[in-house]
């Protein structure tokens, strides 16, 4: 007990836990915070020596025990993860489409939508009733919908996922091993939010899904981010969609509101797809605080911008084929403009929030703010 801590003193630092997905208390945030008893007691656990190799055999204990509950994390049938989810808190709800009326209010010519977008455990909650208290994500969705103002569209997703698809179809639609859909769920809710968008304003424009490739990567080792909660101990029977517009070497992609920083698409779509060990994020688009799309020979003449949490990585290929220009944002990061100042500069027809059901996010209330 007493040589642990001066051992782990040592040791090379370990700044970031991927099993965990969390910053590590490092010597710098001793130093930050004068060396107090709360923070050198975290210090001491975040830097226990090998740290890794203790998680791993404690995960390996919890699947030989047949345990469903294991970090934070529900096993089910040894092989699918689910997330534990979370109440909102209402005031945070109130507070989110307080400031989105208000933005609508600034902007009339723009028409506002919030998509609730369907997480995992709630679609696929129904293969663990007797351990899931799947009523919370449902509660989540309704409280959403309680707050939304009268001049902003609200598209319920889980609603039309549960009515429309059986579970087992749902199953095929998400990682089994990650917290995400996969390109397959992707589509069919973004079709589902497209074609709400199209009647809604009566756009003169058909989603024809000829005009999509699909792709099943094969010889990967999927890397599912539910997995690392588990040292990725768990079997990897994940089948890897990726579905992208036939045309898409029409496609124009910057990392700037006007047209200044050209990319190419494999900078923004699909960076790591040729990864023998991926990730969701390599598949798709990463998190990327901003990109702009533009298509010439898009369905209908129009500028839509999304505000999105991870769940859209899958879908930029869908948006921009049928708007002329896409303007993405994920506020998680800086983008280096306000709301207002995008909105002063591009005048969009549309503005979607894409998030799902369980997410109120902390930085759009902030970014709105």
């Amino acid at each position: 007990i007493f040589y642990i801590p001066i051992i782990s003193f040592y040791l090379p630092e370990e700044t970031f836990s991927q099993e965990e997905y969390r910053n590590l208390t490092t010597k710098e945030t001793l130093e930050e915070n004068n060396y107090n008893v709360d923070t050198l007691e975290k210090y001491v656990v975040d830097q226990f020596p090998f740290r890794k190799s203790f998680l791993e055999l404690f995960t390996k204990k919890e699947l030989l025990l047949n345990k469903i509950y294991i970090r934070d994390t529900y096993l089910i049938d040894k092989s699918l993860i689910l997330m534990r989810e979370y109440k909102l808190k209402e005031e945070k709800v109130s507070q989110l489409f307080d400031l989105i009326k208000k933005k609508q209010n600034i902007f009339p010519n723009s028409h506002f939508y919030y998509a609730t977008v369907p997480s995992k455990t709630y679609s696929l909650g129904e293969f663990a009733n007797k351990y899931i208290d799947n009523s919370i994500p449902l509660e989540n969705n309704t409280l959403i919908q309680k707050y939304i103002p009268n001049n902003i569209n609200f598209i319920d997703v889980p609603k039309y996922f549960l009515e429309t698809f059986t579970k087992e179809e749902r199953l095929n639609l998400y990682y089994k091993t990650d917290f995400h859909w996969n390109a397959l769920g992707a589509f069919k809710a973004t079709e589902f939010i497209l074609n709400t968008i199209i009647n809604n304003e009566n756009y003169n424009a058909n989603i024809d899904i000829s005009n999509f490739d699909t792709q099943y990567l094969e010889g990967r080792n999927f890397l599912g981010d539910l997995n690392r909660r588990f040292s990725y101990l768990i079997q990897n029977d994940n089948i890897l969609p990726v579905i992208s517009e036939k045309n898409y070497s029409d496609l124009k992609y910057y990392k700037s509101v006007d047209n200044s920083k050209q990319v190419n698409r494999n900078e923004i779509v699909g960076t790591g797809i040729n990864y023998t060990n991926i990730t969701y994020n390599d598949m798709y688009t990463s998190n990327n605080a901003f990109y702009k799309v533009i298509n010439e020979n898009a369905l209908i003449d129009k500028k839509i911008v999304i505000y999105r949490d991870s769940y859209q990585n899958p879908t930029p290929d869908f948006f921009s084929y049928i708007f002329k220009e896409c303007y993405i944002l994920d506020v998680r990061f800086d983008t280096g403009f306000t709301f207002d100042e995008l909105m002063k500069t591009v005048s969009p027809d549309i503005v979607l929030f894409f998030y799902h059901q369980s997410n109120i996010s902390d930085e759009l209330i902030q970014f709105l703010s």
